[in-house]
């Protein structure tokens, strides 16, 4: 039990964390929004053509 216990005192947050803001399905939306609007999205599309591209000609 010593042992246990001397292994996992230094990390209690490992097994407890402590939430800010329960709402997490209202965090990913609002976080998914943000990335629709801020047209990061158009990056990501874009970075998957040219890398689809980059791959069909060097392989």
């Amino acid at each position: 039990m010593d042992l246990i216990h001397g292994l996992f005192a230094h990390f209690p947050s490992i097994f407890a964390q402590r939430v800010e803001d329960p709402q997490v399905l209202d965090q990913i939306k609002e976080n998914f929004d943000y990335f629709i609007q801020s047209g990061q999205v158009w990056a990501l599309g874009i970075g998957f053509f040219l890398g689809y591209l980059f791959r069909s000609f060097t392989g």
